[in-house]
């Protein structure tokens, strides 16, 4: 199979083939990175991985205890080259920009881009949201707005009208 030629930026919880809950994640990682040029992934934790070359993953610190303040500057620190391009990019370098985002079950990661919106509208990279989980409250409800698409396994899990 011939790979696409899209980079994305992949939002998850955990990187980690050995943990028991979100192991599975990894594998689905794994196999989307063999159909795309780059998967950038940003996470809270990462633990054991191999994944193929064409994925870096960056982890937010969960593992080493940082704050929740220290998990907000590493995530614009991470994410903004990676929308925007490296600052060697200016120098006549090719900079790291992303085709699209990808926000694997965490909805706060939807309003940390919000600053973003307005660029991501403009520089046309969309944001889709998984949501599998039935429970549905504010945030959940008006996060639809704020994505391009929202995507489940399951019509309950989101069971608002959405492209």
């Amino acid at each position: 199979m011939e790979k696409n030629n899209l980079r994305i930026l992949y939002i998850t919880q955990k990187v980690d083939q050995n943990d028991d809950l979100l192991g599975p994640i990894y594998y689905w990682l794994a196999n989307l990175a063999n159909k795309i040029e780059q998967l950038e992934i940003i996470c809270l934790s990462e633990g054991e991985s191999h994944l193929p070359a064409n994925c870096q993953v960056y982890s937010l610190g969960k593992a080493s205890g940082q704050n929740n303040f220290k998990y907000l500057f590493k995530f614009y620190q991470i994410c903004l080259p990676l929308i925007f391009g490296s600052p060697r990019f200016r120098s006549g370098e090719a900079g790291k920009k992303i085709d699209g985002i990808f926000i694997h079950m965490n909805l706060v990661y939807v309003y940390l881009l919000l600053p973003l919106w307005p660029i991501l509208k403009i520089l046309n990279i969309p944001v889709v949201l998984w949501k599998a989980h039935g429970y549905l409250n504010f945030s959940a409800k008006i996060a639809r707005f704020f994505v391009n698409k929202v995507v489940t396994s399951v019509a309950v899990a989101y069971n608002i009208d959405t492209p």
